[in-house]
């Protein structure tokens, strides 16, 4: 007899999902958030989670759609880096504690979304908020990457 997680990828999705943040989460016990993160950038460790709670939220974003029979891309969409640089300027002055509450949230709305998505759309391709097309799956892992990146980099350039 086949057991839950084999017959519904979700289940291992969330899975991942939780060991991603629970390791950011033990990365982050032992710094600040006005600690700088990207000297070359200037991005503290606050702002690193800024920019990973508006790139969840676009993701989250576009699996919401999708499984709703509609698609998503960010509105005026030229290029990463400049959609990085707008959000970074529009969440620069975020207090820190709102910052780290939304980044902490974030992961609940991503979860809902992708189980709201019915199974049968699962292997389809989404329109991600950068304008790929992408399955579920592979969104949910571009996030996990994402956030292991910008973890790793905050836990070398902090003491």
């Amino acid at each position: 007899m086949m057991n839950a997680a084999m017959t519904d990828p979700k289940l291992e999705w969330y899975s991942h999902l939780d060991k991603s943040r629970a390791q950011a989460h033990t990365v982050l016990d032992g710094v600040t958030l006005t600690e700088i993160a990207y000297p070359a950038l200037g991005w503290t460790v606050k702002d690193v989670l800024a920019h990973l709670t508006t790139w969840e939220v676009e993701v989250a974003t576009s699996i919401h759609h999708f499984a709703h029979g509609t698609s998503y891309s960010i509105l005026g969409f030229r290029s990463r880096a400049i959609y990085n640089q707008q959000m970074y300027l529009q969440y620069r002055d975020a207090p820190y504690k709102v910052v780290y509450s939304d980044w902490v949230a974030v992961r609940s709305g991503l979860k809902s979304a992708i189980r709201k998505t019915p199974v049968k759309y699962l292997d389809k391709l989404v329109i991600s908020p950068w304008e790929d097309l992408l399955t579920i799956e592979q969104l949910v892992e571009s996030v996990i990457a994402h956030e292991a990146e910008h973890i790793t980099a905050i836990q070398q350039a902090t003491p």
